[in-house]
């Protein structure tokens, strides 16, 4: 399922939640943090990293918590939420639901991860809950340790966008291509389109480059997938053919047709990739078409050991010091408070989530209080028409406020005014008419009205602020 929004959708969906809480201790600590009465509909963002070495996979839980204990309307417009906040933390998470905090547990989350790592085929890496558990319970410790030494570090951190386009960067397909292509360049991945446009490009590896691949479009992009660090750094280039599943066939047939002059542009590259969908496209993936490339080029078992992703995110946060170095963005960041839930921005804490290299890994949202689900999404697509407001005057001078509603000159002028009038000669006058006319509703004066059945309902509805 895709998860690509455009950013003026996806602001505007972030705007309709707040920050409940985050951390680094994993799965137990969000349990942990979760509201004790029951009384709230949440969802939570988790990242997991499974295994090691070739075998190593990253998956995303979100967590969705009914509230059981929340007032039965409120708990019913919240809910109406999820679609939204499902688009926020990202459509390629496994899905877990709970009605109360108890439900949420290492244990039956584990359960969960277990059936999608054997649907994912890593049974020669002897998968069991067990083995789960004790990845995430050392992930869990590893995380909170760096997030110790951070904070002992006085925190100071750029929150604004990372890829080229969002930053307002003028910069050349040439010139982006020559940043991609270097070894050590700022940017590891760019896209652009059959006309050679420039999609997006940026620095955060493939994650990054997954938020905008568009399921309605196709493009073409380059990737430099880089393993360790330094001087044993190892890099492999990727050429990405996109097409989108829900393209048009027209859009795509005229972009396909400019596969080979796209391909031409984005060289080097050492191995070639399609994709149609967004889980053809993930980081073990890649990682697994590198190490074919590898055996066909007659690389080494030792050399092979090394491409993992372990490997892949040290390499990976190098390229993404470099980036902060060449645009400046390291001087931009400012000292922030962590602990200040209300100063964050809901895109960026999901953003740090979702990165391996950043120490926290949970984090836990819920809808703004009075919003309603789609508005906001709607306005900013585009998908309704904009409501123009208008101001009428009534026939007896009376200016009265239209809203959003614009009323049209009438075109029988002489029939408003006889109306109006109400003479017996007038044209336009109304009559009162006999007639023999049954179709309309008859109300049965001997009906009886009974005690309202759900008297609990009205009285929580009463009590709603």
């Amino acid at each position: 399922m895709s998860i690509f929004m455009p950013p003026e959708v996806r602001a505007a969906v972030a705007e309709k939640f707040v920050i409940t809480g985050r951390g680094a201790g994993g799965i137990g600590e969000m349990a942990s943090e979760l509201p004790e009465d029951d009384a709230s509909v949440l969802w939570g963002l988790v990242t997991c990293v499974i295994g090691s070495g070739t075998f190593a996979r990253t998956k995303y839980v979100m967590v969705s918590v009914a509230g059981s204990n929340c007032p039965a309307i409120r708990r019913m417009k919240s809910a109406e939420m999820k679609p939204e906040a499902g688009m926020m933390l990202g459509l390629d998470c496994i899905a877990f639901n709970a009605d109360k905090r108890e439900e949420v547990t290492l244990d039956a989350i584990v359960e969960k991860l277990l059936k999608e790592c054997v649907s994912d085929n890593l049974g020669a890496a002897v998968m069991t809950a067990s083995s789960i558990k004790a990845d995430l319970e050392e992930q869990a410790r590893k995380a909170m340790m760096a997030l110790r030494d951070r904070r002992e570090s006085s925190v100071c951190e750029y929150t604004g966008p990372r890829t080229i386009v969002a930053m307002g960067k003028k910069i050349s397909v040439p010139k982006v291509l020559e940043y991609v292509q270097k070894k050590d360049g700022p940017l590891n991945w760019a896209l652009i389109d059959s006309g050679q446009k420039l999609v997006e490009a940026g620095g955060g590896g493939v994650q990054e480059m997954r938020e905008f691949l568009d399921d309605k479009e196709v493009s073409f992009g380059i990737i430099r997938m880089g393993f360790g660090s330094g001087t044993f750094k190892r890099n492999f280039w990727l050429f990405i053919h996109w097409a989108g599943d829900k393209a048009h066939p027209t859009v795509r047939g005229k972009a396909n047709a400019e596969l080979a002059t796209c391909k031409k542009l984005l060289q080097p590259s050492q191995v070639d990739f399609f994709g149609a969908h967004q889980e053809d496209i993930t980081i073990e993936i890649l990682i697994e078409k590198v190490l074919k490339y590898c055996r066909v080029d007659g690389d080494t078992k030792k050399s092979q050991q090394t491409l993992d992703l372990a490997a892949y995110n040290e390499a990976l946060l190098e390229d993404m010091k470099k980036l902060e170095e060449e645009f400046g963005l390291d001087k931009m960041a400012t000292p922030v408070d962590e602990d200040d839930l209300s100063t964050l921005n809901v895109q960026d804490a999901v953003r740090q989530v979702r990165d391996t290299n950043n120490p926290y890994n949970w984090l836990t949202i819920c809808a703004k209080n009075n919003v309603k689900p789609g508005t906001g999404l709607m306005g900013a697509v585009g998908a309704v028409g904009k409501l123009r407001k208008t101001s009428t005057k009534e026939s007896n001078g009376v200016d009265t406020k239209a809203g959003f509603t614009g009323l049209k000159k009438s075109a029988m002028p002489d029939l408003v005014e006889g109306i109006k009038a109400g003479g017996e000669n007038r044209r336009g006058s109304l009559k009162h008419v006999e007639t023999n006319d049954k179709s309309s509703p008859v109300i049965d004066k001997t009906a009886k009205i009974g005690k309202n059945g759900h008297s609990d309902l009205m009285a929580q509805i009463a009590k709603l602020p």
